[in-house]
């Protein structure tokens, strides 16, 4: 049972992060997170609103939800202090490390950097991801909702506009059934 101390309102993430509620909850939805309920409030715990962070920031610096990693709650790390050493396990990538008595912040952070390592094979779709848009810049393309949040590997997008890997993209009518983009590229500050 979470305690007032350690609990965030669900209903104030919008403000925390400036995005609109169906974001708020794809992103809860992503990290399979389920808010307490209160009430008719729905609340966060400490960990729950820390994983809520880690994404929002790793959507800030131009990730994906599909390429985020979830930090591993305390419940999901074993530690075993025997002979002063921790031995952290991560679940995804199968590594052990051990370090002599090292701080748990430096677990956590030594942690994160070894799970969030993506694939060669990650990285060379992002690529070619960018470079379909870069096609889509040059020949002046409207692309559709659906195929945006395919080639920036997002569940849905932000309000418009909006800039992400360097290109600027802008609602501009109708393609079909669904919103066109127009694709521009975001000028380089000297």
């Amino acid at each position: 049972m979470t305690t007032e101390l350690d609990s965030f309102p669900v209903a104030d993430l919008q403000e925390r992060y400036s995005i609109g509620r169906s974001q708020v909850y794809s992103r809860l939805d992503a990290l399979a997170i389920k808010p307490e309920k209160h009430g008719n409030k729905a609340y966060l715990n400490a960990d729950q609103l820390a994983r809520m962070d880690a994404l929002h920031e790793h959507l800030r610096s131009g990730g994906a939800i599909a390429d985020f990693t979830q930090p591993k709650s305390p419940g999901n790390t074993r530690q075993n202090k025997s002979a002063g050493q921790h031995q952290t396990s991560t679940e995804q990538t199968g590594q052990l490390t051990l370090s002599p008595e090292a701080s748990g912040l430096e677990t956590l952070v030594r942690s994160l950097l070894a799970a969030s390592a993506k694939p060669s094979y990650e990285v060379a779709k992002t690529f070619e991801n960018l470079e379909l848009l870069d096609k889509a810049v040059e020949r002046k393309w409207h692309l559709s909702s659906s195929q945006i949040r395919e080639l920036l590997e997002l569940a849905s997008l932000p309000k418009s506009p909006f800039d992400r890997f360097g290109f600027h993209f802008i609602k501009v009518g109708r393609n079909g059934g669904e919103t066109a983009w127009k694709i521009t590229k975001v000028e380089p500050i000297d």
